[in-house]
């Protein structure tokens, strides 16, 4: 098979590692693929990750760099990629991965091949992954690598139906943009695959960079509260009150969100298929007859509640 590809690298600095990324790449892949490097500059050792992207230009004619005037992050280099890629493929790795499984190209792009409804692969087993009977799916998972339909980023692109915030990935949020960009695919029809054959090596060289990234006015943990505001807002509405240091106690997480607690289903009844099949009934006043349903739940965050 030789599908055309997109794969799209975000590069700032980190130039050893940087170079392991391409030369993974340049030796796994095995479709019909071209490499975006798109270059953010400003970091310490800008001139040695540019001088690994002219090597690997002169290397190999697949290879094109992006050099951006100005360092636009992860979110700008991904939708650089979602603007410029003309391919009905579209793949994402970052400058710290290693690709460890030859033909991982072929292996994401089959589940797209097969199945139509399938608009987002990822490599390993994601996030709450199953298998379903035709293939693995997962509800997301973390953003290092992945490879995307370009008509699911079509529909993203035009979608009218939740809080968009940009027509790509999300600017505003700072972090957890791949999960709120597998929310909206969602909400568009698309289902998220995952394969766990293919073995990709992430460095995590921006997630383990600070621990005050992960603190009140870091910029992890404040893009996850932005993004957990602005859904149960959408799902929630206004009742739920929320600040960077402060969750309400009645809460919704990700889980519950309906797109994805629809998919929470299929994971639950595929392991479970008996859960509900003989429900407790209770006899609620003024209503009637009602069922007792159980609904798998993140341990301990849900004693005492009834959603």
């Amino acid at each position: 098979m030789k599908e055309d590809l997109t794969i799209g690298i975000a590069s700032y600095g980190n130039a050893e590692k940087l170079r392991a990324t391409l030369k993974s790449i340049c030796e796994m892949s095995v479709t019909n693929y071209k490499v975006v490097v798109i270059h953010n500059p400003g970091a310490a050792d800008d001139d040695a990750a540019r001088k690994v992207i002219a090597e690997y230009e002169r290397l190999s004619d697949r290879v094109f760099p992006i050099w951006m005037p100005q360092n636009v992050g992860y979110v700008g280099a991904v939708n650089k990629l979602l603007e410029l890629a003309d391919t009905e493929y579209v793949a994402y790795c970052d400058n710290d991965i290693e690709i460890r499984t030859h033909g991982w190209d072929v292996l994401l792009i089959k589940p797209m091949l097969d199945y139509d409804e399938i608009g987002w692969v990822f490599p390993g087993r994601g996030h709450y992954g199953f298998y379903n009977g035709q293939y693995h799916e997962c509800l997301w998972n973390a953003g290092y690598c992945w490879m995307l339909r370009r008509k699911a980023v079509e529909d993203v692109s035009t979608q009218r139906r939740g809080p968009l915030g940009a027509p790509l990935f999300d600017t505003a949020l700072g972090h957890h943009e791949e999960v709120d960009y597998m929310i909206r695919l969602r909400l568009h029809g698309w289902r998220v695959a995952c394969r766990p054959d293919v073995t990709v090596l992430h460095h995590e060289t921006a997630t383990k960079r600070s621990e005050e990234d992960h603190k009140p006015g870091g910029r992890i943990h404040d893009g996850v509260v932005r993004w957990m505001n602005k859904w149960n807002g959408y799902f929630a509405g206004d009742e739920l009150k929320y600040s960077m240091t402060r969750y309400d106690d009645r809460m919704l997480r990700f889980t519950d969100w309906n797109v994805d607690a629809l998919y929470l289903e299929r994971m639950t009844l595929a392991s479970y298929p008996q859960l509900n099949a003989h429900p407790e009934s209770v006899h609620v006043p003024g209503v009637g007859e009602m069922d007792v349903i159980k609904v798998l739940k993140p341990k301990g965050c849900y004693v005492g509640r009834a959603i």
